[in-house]
């Protein structure tokens, strides 16, 4: 009875492959958990199956076919075979019969099976080594030659993708955010790492730029990079598991408003173990000018400061007008050297920010650091101010210095700040009038060191708030930034 209703039941079930695996996938065991392949072919003589795993499979992987085959005949079952045949992309490592021989033939594995009893179940194994990416197409069949055996089941057609590895790309883009206008220059720094657990190669950074913005450069000047109108495609180098890439972009805004910029990280032929990661957009917002009356005038001449190294110069910034600023910016302009403090450029004309309010009626005293190599006074600079809105930056992110650093108040009423450094690499110096820094802020611009041993100067504006005298209390961190 029991023979009867399992032969009614596959005849039924001569179903096509994809129905069989699709309702196995759903118990959690098929292509819909992509940890394996089955498929199963059943005849009212025999069945046929044959899993894949792991599915998909990586070049670093083998992947292990298992075949199992069921003698539904009712007598013993002598001669049968099961034909393997491997495609190109792949090796045969070991092939496992335990009913038999194992015999290969050009790209066939053949397994003889000596005998085979009613509900007998044998079970067999095919393991590969990837050798190229792309679909692999493994074809299993078995046959039987007695004259009232029946039907053989028909050829079972297994597919897998393989893939160079997996990968997790995380994407992240940092800058200013905010107190921008139209037409000012902001550097963007954008990183991709491969957080593994495989290297990879061939990976490709997609920037989109938001709409408004012109492209003006792209640092390191090695970056293989290409640009099509909006989209800039970048080429990223190897990288191993916990390896990154840097770059930066220089982008002018030319109109105000909320712009987005984007950047994707996508590698062809690798398996992306989390997909959430590898995109990151950064909301840039480009204000306008505020309606205020700022004026600018030269206080000092320029002198050169030995300690440092550059000019100096004074300039006094006034609100004449009713309205209050939030923040202000001085501009500098016809300047034929560089400005050392300068922590933006809007077209050509680098300026400075307060970092604080300015009442109507008040003012403050700015600092302008110029690099001058014969360091001798050079023509003043134009000057004008501009009411801002309020721009409030996030903390850099780095490797603090510990406690070996010097402190000193010097008589001028400025405050040294002494550090070891390396040369080239990038710090910053962060301020707070609390030891636990819950209020820091971070000095603009940020230092890269010149030696193994950096000395920075607080004088008040534009590099601090105000003036370390007029302070009552300051303390100091300083951050290796990476």
């Amino acid at each position: 009875m029991t023979g009867r209703i399992l032969n009614a039941f596959a005849r039924r079930c001569r179903l096509c492959t994809g129905l069989w695996a699709l309702w196995l996938a759903l118990l959690g065991g098929g292509p819909l958990a992509l940890a394996q392949t089955t498929n199963i072919v059943i005849t009212n003589t025999m069945t046929l199956g044959v899993t894949a795993a792991p599915s998909p499979v990586t070049l670093l992987q083998t992947l292990t076919y298992t075949l199992s085959v069921t003698n539904f005949y009712p007598n013993l079952l002598t001669g049968t075979t099961v034909t393997n045949t491997l495609p190109t992309n792949v090796t045969l490592v070991s092939a496992t019969n335990s009913l038999g021989n194992v015999e290969t033939n050009g790209n066939d594995v053949i397994f003889l099976l000596a005998s085979l009893t009613n509900q007998q179940v044998v079970t067999l194994a095919v393991i590969v080594q990837p050798t190229s990416i792309g679909p692999i197409t493994n074809i299993t069949a078995v046959g039987q030659t007695l004259v009232f055996f029946g039907t053989n089941p028909p050829p079972l057609t297994n597919i897998t993708a393989a893939y160079a590895g997996h990968i997790d790309l995380k994407t992240s883009v940092s800058g200013p955010t905010g107190g921008l206008l139209p037409n000012d220059r902001a550097q963007y720094q954008l990183a991709v790492t491969n957080a593994g657990p495989d290297p990879v190669s061939g990976a490709v950074l997609t920037i989109t730029l938001p709409t408004g913005t012109i492209l003006q450069g792209i640092t390191p000047a090695t970056t293989q990079a290409t640009t099509n109108g909006q989209t800039v495609s970048v080429q990223l180098g190897p990288l191993v598991a916990g390896a990154f890439q840097q770059l930066a972009l220089d982008l002018q805004p030319t109109n105000s408003g909320a712009l987005s910029l984007t950047a994707v990280a996508n590698a062809d032929g690798y398996i992306e173990d989390l997909f959430n990661d590898n995109t990151f957009t950064l909301v840039i917002v480009v204000g306008t000018s505020l309606p205020t009356q700022l004026t600018a005038t030269i206080l000092t001449p320029q002198r050169f400061n030995p300690q440092t190294g550059l000019m100096e110069q004074v300039v006094r910034v006034t609100n004449t007008g009713t309205n209050d600023a939030p923040d202000a910016r001085l501009v500098i302009s016809g300047l034929t050297n560089r400005l050392a403090n300068a922590v933006g450029t809007n077209d050509t004309s680098p300026f400075v920010t307060l970092g604080t309010a300015l009442d109507a009626g008040d003012s403050v005293d700015v600092v302008l650091e110029l690099y001058v190599p014969q360091r001798q006074p050079v023509a003043d600079p134009g000057l004008s101010a501009q009411g801002t809105t309020a721009n409030v930056l996030p903390l850099p992110t780095g490797t603090p210095l510990g406690t070996n650093r010097i402190i000193q108040l010097l008589a001028s009423g400025r405050m040294l700040v002494e550090f070891p450094s390396v040369a080239g690499h990038t710090y910053a110096v962060l301020y707070s009038d609390n030891a636990g820094f819950t209020n820091a802020v971070a000095v603009r611009p940020s230092i890269v060191a010149p030696a193994d041993l950096t000395q920075w100067l607080d004088y008040g504006p534009p590099k601090t708030v105000a003036a370390p005298s007029n302070a009552p209390v300051r303390y100091y961190r300083v951050l290796e930034l990476p």
